[in-house]
């Protein structure tokens, strides 16, 4: 689950490095129909992969992104980024400990095992 997780993350990290790169080239940018659309797909992802914490944290960037860094048009690129480090540190950090976690009942052997140290494989 954590390589998911981790692709969660990357997916969400990319979106929102597009977005802020095209919007700093253009504060009238609106992303298109298709980068709603993976917007979509990373949105249920988080909802299913992460924890409510983790959710409420990403959804706070959801808002934001689009003409003048949200609907009210008063959003601002630092309140942006501080708000997607937030979300980014909830994914990153919940992805890093199950794969610690994974690695530690397996003894430290290799990045992630599938059953824990000394268990046998159904």
């Amino acid at each position: 689950m954590s390589e998911l997780r981790l692709g969660v993350f990357k997916q969400v990290n990319d979106l929102a490095a597009e977005f802020l790169n095209n919007y700093l080239n253009d504060q009238e940018y609106r992303p298109s129909d298709d980068f709603f659309r993976v917007m979509l797909v990373a949105t249920a992802n988080v909802k299913i992969l992460f924890s409510q914490r983790a959710v409420d944290r990403f959804k706070q960037v959801e808002p934001m992104i689009g003409p003048n860094l949200g609907p009210t048009g008063r959003g601002s690129v630092d309140a942006f980024v501080e708000t997607l480090d937030g979300a980014l540190r909830a994914l990153y950090s919940e992805a890093v400990a199950v794969t610690l976690f994974q690695r530690k009942q397996c003894g430290l052997r290799g990045p992630v095992c599938a059953a824990p140290a000394g268990s046998a494989r159904k």
